[in-house]
């Protein structure tokens, strides 16, 4: 065996320019979209003044690695992809919580939003393209909102409901 057959079939370990954050202990990832609104109020952007763009950057490579893990393409993405990656998501997507970029992560695991290719070149190389991944964030991004919207019409109406009974209660 030589150097290449061995190196292709061991898995590869990308070396980390950002350490990977995980999930606090009992975090348990959102099923659906309204769990994802719902979830958590903290927005990228608010972790990142919390704690820096590089351990918000951790925990997108995080998610990253396993969305690539999962799709079978890991061994073909390089570090530098999936750290420009995640820094460009951080950035882009700033305003979205933490559960609901992760809600995105899982939908594009599930399929929802197109298959992921590689693609193989010419001279034996394969690759995948990283744009694929943001176009596929933004398809969800327009659901996200869309849902984001009805789930706000839903808890300003329950709140209105909810004072309306306390104002019925108190006494002329």
């Amino acid at each position: 065996m030589n150097s290449n057959e061995l190196s292709t079939s061991q898995p590869r370990q990308q070396e980390s320019l950002v350490p990977i954050i995980k999930d606090k202990p009992g975090y348990v990832r959102p099923v659906s979209y309204t769990d994802a609104i719902t979830k958590s109020k903290a927005t990228l952007l608010d972790i990142q003044k919390q704690g820096g763009l590089r351990s918000l950057v951790g925990w997108v490579k995080g998610r990253l690695i396993e969305l690539f893990t999962f799709l079978g393409v890991f061994d073909i993405v390089t570090e530098f992809q999936v750290q420009m990656l995640a820094k460009r998501i951080c950035v882009k997507y700033h305003y979205w919580t933490t559960t609901e970029l992760d809600y995105g992560f899982v939908l594009i695991m599930e399929g929802k939003f197109g298959k992921f290719y590689q693609y193989k070149h010419n001279d034996g190389n394969t690759s995948v393209n990283p744009q694929e991944i943001l176009i596929a964030l933004d398809s969800y991004e327009k659901e996200l909102l869309a849902e984001r919207g009805r789930v706000e019409d839903e808890l300003k109406k329950q709140e209105e409901a909810r004072k309306a009974a306390e104002d019925a209660k108190k006494p002329l």
